[in-house]
């Protein structure tokens, strides 16, 4: 699932000129009978068989429709709520992203007048923190501290031993209590007065 969600956020954030793709080999054997099968996962066709553009500018209304539309209710709602901390609390206003596929927008903080980007939420139910953006503005001490108060909450407790750039969780399925999103809210709000 991890690789899948990997895979799903490199094509949805990359260049449309080139996907990537994962390849699991599950083998299979019985006594002198060995099968192995391969399982290819992400966007594999070769670039001129995808459907050629440019990237795509999303707006509210359109990411509030796409998320609609690929979500289950539940994972939605927890979309919605994020969308409207996003609106209200984003020190740099509301950042929206342009991929072709799918619709995100984006969370940031601001220090001496840049910004970092904290998260972001995919219209296909991907919820990113952004560790790797936050370098841009705050040190790894502070970082650190994030991660360890975003450890407190269940779906998320692995971030403080993780090493990735982009910690990715998926909506509905990782992540779907609202006590849980507004337990990340919370942590989000303390970390920028403090910070």
């Amino acid at each position: 699932d991890n690789m899948t969600q990997i895979v799903r956020f490199l094509n949805a954030c990359g260049n449309p000129n080139f996907s990537f793709a994962a390849l699991e080999m599950r083998r299979f054997h019985s006594e002198s009978t060995e099968i192995l099968v391969p399982r290819v996962d992400g966007d594999f066709r070769k670039p001129q068989q995808k459907e050629a553009g440019t990237r795509f500018s999303w707006n509210k209304e359109l990411i509030i429709k796409d998320a609609k539309e690929k979500l289950s209710l539940e994972a939605f709602l927890l979309f919605e709520n994020l969308f409207s901390f996003c609106e209200q609390h984003s020190q740099a206003g509301m950042g929206y992203g342009t991929g072709k596929e799918n619709g995100s927008f984006t969370f940031y903080g601001v220090r001496d007048s840049v910004k970092g980007s904290l998260f972001s939420v995919f219209s296909h139910g991907d919820f990113v923190i952004n560790l790797g953006y936050m370098q841009k503005i705050y040190s790894d001490s502070e970082i650190d501290g994030f991660k360890k108060s975003l450890s407190q909450i269940t779906p998320i407790r692995n971030i403080e031993s993780s090493d990735k750039w982009f910690y990715i969780i998926k909506l509905g399925k990782n992540i779907s209590k609202l006590e849980d999103v507004e337990a990340f809210k919370k942590i989000v709000l303390e970390f920028l007065q403090n910070n």
